[in-house]
């Protein structure tokens, strides 16, 4: 059985939105924005929400920022955790490279476990006993929230 087609609503072709855009009215509520997360020490051009990823249960967020300026240098990156209780959102912790060099945009990919507990943190750009910009991917260990 082949799913149903949905069709533009009446009168909505060539309403600016595009040929056959269309529309569909499902019954669903409207989404609203419950927090705007930011680095604790933002700065322009760390360019935080490059990679973003969320537990399971939703309690926890992981949040890359490639370009971040750290101790290591220019662009070394980092990824920030932050965990939600009730309707607040906190950060908990900056996740930094334990030898984070410029350039090396870690956080440049970011992946949680489902429950929270770990991280996986990419840097595209690290240089490894493989060569310049060879990449290395880090795991991080999470307390409990």
């Amino acid at each position: 059985m082949r799913a149903p087609r949905l069709r533009p609503a009446r009168g909505q072709r060539g309403r600016g939105r595009g040929r056959d855009a269309g529309s569909a009215d499902a019954g669903l509520s409207v989404p609203t924005e419950e927090a705007t997360l930011l680095a604790s020490d933002g700065a322009a051009g760390d360019r935080l929400g490059r990679s973003v990823a969320l537990s399971a249960d939703g309690s926890r967020a992981l949040v890359g920022a490639d370009e971040d300026d750290t101790a290591g240098g220019l662009n070394a990156g980092s990824a920030r955790v932050f965990g939600r209780s009730g309707a607040t959102w906190t950060e908990e912790a900056a996740l930094l490279a334990s030898n984070g060099a410029a350039g090396d945009e870690l956080g440049v990919s970011v992946a949680l476990s489902p429950d929270g507990s770990r991280a996986l943190v990419g840097a595209d750009e690290d240089d490894t006993a493989g060569g310049a910009n060879a990449g290395s991917a880090r795991v991080f260990t999470l307390p409990a929230p």
